[in-house]
């Protein structure tokens, strides 16, 4: 009788299920199959069929079989149903803190609608899974109409039979008009993805007499990288899976082939790149990634969960010193300064290259995850001094700040009403026009700032904004067009990013989320609660005291010609017999009822009585810092039963000896 580990998540408000097998004797960190079984299925029946947990045992391997709610995958993604690419995501990332797989060899192996999902994921989260096989179906069609084609290579193995009549392999039309393509044009799709140019090549014929069905292999091969696509055409077959217990009412089975046997000989074959490039929101949830060539070459080791890597530079960013730390900490909050302060043993050489905005690059990593630059700043050094210890000891103490810093040495150095004090558009392209203004693009030019640069801007979901800011710090301006935008419910973040290998400091905005949604309502779902012992240090209740509950918004004009606006919110309003509660808002700029409706209506959200949710995040195993969460992120709180959506508003980093410790704060979004 095969053991598993059943697992139970809740993702989504559900309780979501899965069964993990884990054999004896691993070599770790080992590779992991993900097993989807086919519609009306569940996971160990699955497993049953395919006899996937047996090969893991002889071949070292852990095995995961999810199970799809009512025995159905959402494999298209649709938002009408369960969010199934979000719950196996949360699904690995609890397989990942249970027991040590390796990130570069996950691997995703699929049933007929099973099929369909390990398709749809593969296109979806390409920097995820590192190859695929699916048998009796794929999602083709619709995964390329919704995505496109994977933005990394994906080796995939079918696995289809010529007589199968649930799904054709001459392809079909859906009762709801999904197009499915022949299982041969789809492998032709997946070849030309995979940039192959190598075949079409064919294998000899394997019969089975048993059943009279008979097997051959169909490749396309890159002849660059390797990777692959190929197809099992098994001749006379319903929809079966090769080599495993047979499916009633699923048409002639065959052994002309082992199905699972086949795709771990393939499979196995690939892994992840080392370092994964980049990391955007929909990639490999890497945000700021190492890019090639950046990734340190030494680490300090820890003790207890994560590795360091600490890098001196010259103020133009040339690599000069590795330091060997005897304690660090930093800490950064959104839209802020951060700070870090490093202590060293004395060494005069090192002393020598202490100067002003000198460059520090902490580089974190953990076991599967590659190194990254942690909060994604390079910090510039502003103090530095010899300190003794009470034995007579030299060290070196360094202190820094992120660099946001920059953002404070530069004034908006322009008039009232000119074009580049008073502005109005998009507040993200609002911020980038600021920074332009005063850093790389102004009229007098001794003031661009070498080595720095603007994102570029894209087309904006933000509001529009109005900003009168003459003679003021740069990054007060941004900050308060920010806390415009969260009253109006729809945030801006900002940051300069960058600054190391040869890149520039960059100033760049973020919409709603400066990381990865990771709350109930994203893809990859973490929630914290004191109950799991990820929280600490609560305080939850709510502030009233500044509460408005009617605003007037006063615009230009003197007297009875001054324009002026009225809003209430009505059910606050009666609340009780005192509430209705009226404030002012001065709004010069705007000359529109319009303009004043909006403005009034900003400052009714923001004088709304407040949740307030206050908490440490105490990193776990299967909540791990730089693993499954980051600083900026937004994850879900549960505290007294009661679930808030918050974000990762500060991260406090310390180490010391081989120990590190990670706090957060979350504030309720």
């Amino acid at each position: 009788m095969t053991s598993y580990d059943d697992q139970t998540l809740v993702y989504g408000g559900v309780s979501r299920t899965f069964h993990i097998h884990v054999p004896s004797g691993l070599t770790l960190p080992c590779a992991l199959v993900v097993g989807f079984h086919g519609s009306g299925g569940a996971g160990t029946t699955f497993d049953t069929i395919a006899g996937l947990s047996a090969l893991g045992d002889v071949q070292k391997f852990i095995t995961v079989f999810p199970d799809g709610i009512s025995g159905h995958w959402n494999a298209s993604g649709d938002p009408a149903f369960a969010d199934d690419h979000g719950f196996v995501l949360a699904m690995l990332r609890v397989v990942q803190g249970l027991y040590s797989v390796d990130p570069r060899r996950c691997y995703l192996l699929g049933y007929s609608n099973g099929a369909d999902m390990t398709a749809a994921l593969a296109l979806h989260y390409p920097t995820t899974f590192a190859a695929i096989g699916c048998n009796a179906g794929d999602y083709t069609g619709q995964s390329l109409a919704k995505w496109g084609a994977a933005t990394r290579a994906v080796p995939i193995m079918l696995i289809h039979g010529t007589a199968d009549l649930i799904w054709r392999y001459l392809g079909f039309t859906a009762g709801d008009g999904t197009i499915y393509p022949a299982t041969e044009d789809s492998w032709v799709m997946w070849a030309g993805w995979n940039g192959c140019t190598v075949g079409p090549t064919l294998g000899s014929v394997i019969t089975d007499s048993a059943t009279g069905t008979s097997a051959q292999l169909h490749s396309y091969t890159n002849g660059t990288t390797g990777v692959k696509a190929v197809l099992w055409k098994v001749s006379g077959m319903g929809h079966q899976w090769p080599g495993g217990v047979h499916v009633i009412a699923a048409g002639q089975s065959s052994n002309a082939i082992n199905a699972s046997t086949e795709f771990w000989n393939f499979v196995s074959q690939f892994q992840l790149p080392a370092v994964v490039v980049g990391g955007g929101s929909g990639g490999s949830g890497v945000s700021g990634g190492a890019t090639s060539g950046a990734a340190p070459d030494h680490i300090v080791p820890g003790t207890n969960s994560a590795d360091y890597a600490l890098w001196l530079s010259s103020p133009l960013g040339l690599r000069q010193a590795l330091l060997q730390p005897i304690a660090f900490r930093y800490q950064r909050t959104l839209n802020a300064i951060g700070s870090l302060n490093i202590a060293v043993p004395y060494d005069a050489d090192v002393k020598r290259l202490l100067v002003s905005d000198a460059r520090l690059e902490v580089w974190r990593s953990l076991r599967g995850v590659p190194a990254y630059l942690d909060t994604d700043t390079v910090w510039l050094l502003r103090f530095w001094a010899v300190r003794r210890n009470v034995d007579g000891t030299r060290y070196l103490e360094l202190g820094a700040v992120s660099a946001n810093e920059l953002l404070l040495r530069r004034v908006v150095a322009y008039p009232v009403g000119s074009t580049q004090a008073n502005k109005f558009t998009w507040a993200d392209d609002l911020m980038k026009a600021y920074v332009r203004d005063n850093f790389t693009a102004p009229t007098d030019t001794m003031r661009i700032m070498a080595q720095f640069a603007v994102a570029p801007n894209t087309t904006s979901s933000a509001l529009a904004v109005t900003c009168n800011a003459p003679w003021r710090v740069i990054l007060s301006v941004l900050q308060d067009v920010s806390t415009q935008t969260d009253q109006n419910g729809h945030v801006i973040w900002f940051d300069v990013s960058g600054g190391y290998a040869g890149l520039p400091f960059t100033f760049r905005t973020y919409p709603v989320v400066r990381g990865l949604d990771h709350s109930t309502l994203g893809m990859r779902a973490i929630t914290f609660s004191a109950e799991w012992g990820t929280l600490s240090q609560l305080e939850r209740g709510v502030e009233a005291s500044h509460e408005a509950t009617a605003v007037y918004a006063v615009g230009q004009g003197i007297g009875a010609q001054q324009q002026s606006v009225l809003v209430t919110d009505a059910a606050r309003v009666t609340a009780s017999p005192f509430n209705l509660r009226e404030r002012v808002v001065n709004a010069p700029a705007s000359a529109t009822s319009m303009a004043l409706t909006t403005d009034a209506q900003a400052a009714l959200r923001a004088a709304q009585p407040a949740k307030q949710l206050q908490a440490s995040v105490v990193s776990t195993p299967s909540a791990q810092y730089g693993r499954h969460w980051k600083w900026g992120d937004l994850v879900s709180a549960v505290v007294e039963g009661e679930t808030s959506r918050c974000r990762v508003q500060t991260v406090n980093v310390r180490w010391q000896d081989g120990e590190e410790t990670i706090g957060a704060t979350l504030e309720v979004v």
